[in-house]
């Protein structure tokens, strides 16, 4: 029988400690971080250019190239930059080179462009050689550098020859193509 009335001597506090524990667990529970007002945290545009036409000149002036697209994205939280219906033509060489998607991706500094999906690099003809076209799903481009990059598969169409292979380097100063693996292809006299 003592040890029953201990018990309830005991009972009201063990409760109440009981309570505090649980009303602090409570609290801590349903603490949120401070919502940020700058939207920051979201991916919400902060700007948006519709008919966008860029264009790069060398310190002579001479027009480099020009990237334009249909719509320019761009969001604050992540710092990218979304291209819809990218074209880019560079006409710093004989020969214009140009590159087209569905998208794009630009970077930070806006040196690299990765265009993604329905991708097209076209070099024109001259009167020496055929035109060459290039058909992938991705590509990088650093415009600045000349250079094109894809792990991608591709398929280089050359005048009558036809080329496919998986990933492909393009150096538009020297001309020089080169695919990396799996390359099969039939090729034409002349092209």
């Amino acid at each position: 029988m003592r040890s029953t009335g201990r018990w309830h001597s005991i009972y009201p506090i063990v409760m109440i400690g009981l309570l505090a524990a649980l009303t602090l667990w409570l609290n801590r529970a349903i603490q949120f971080e401070p919502v940020r007002s700058d939207g920051k945290l979201r991916h919400d545009p902060d700007y948006i250019v519709d008919k966008l036409n860029g264009k790069r000149f060398d310190e002579k002036g001479k027009l480099q190239y020009s990237l334009i697209a249909d719509r320019m994205i761009h969001y604050p939280d992540d710092d990218t930059t979304e291209l819809m219906n990218p074209r880019m033509v560079h006409t710093g060489r004989k020969e214009p080179l140009r590159a087209s998607a569905t998208r794009a991706n630009l970077s930070k500094d806006g040196k690299v462009v990765t265009l993604i999906d329905n991708v097209k690099l076209i070099r024109e003809a001259t009167a020496g050689r055929p035109e060459m076209t290039l058909t992938t799903s991705t590509l990088t481009l650093r415009p600045d550098d000349e250079t094109a990059t894809t792990d991608a598969p591709v398929t280089i169409t050359h005048g009558k020859s036809v080329i496919r292979g998986t990933g492909f380097d393009y150096n538009n100063i020297t001309a020089v193509a080169i695919l990396r693996a799996s390359v099969r292809g039939t090729l034409a006299r002349g092209g």
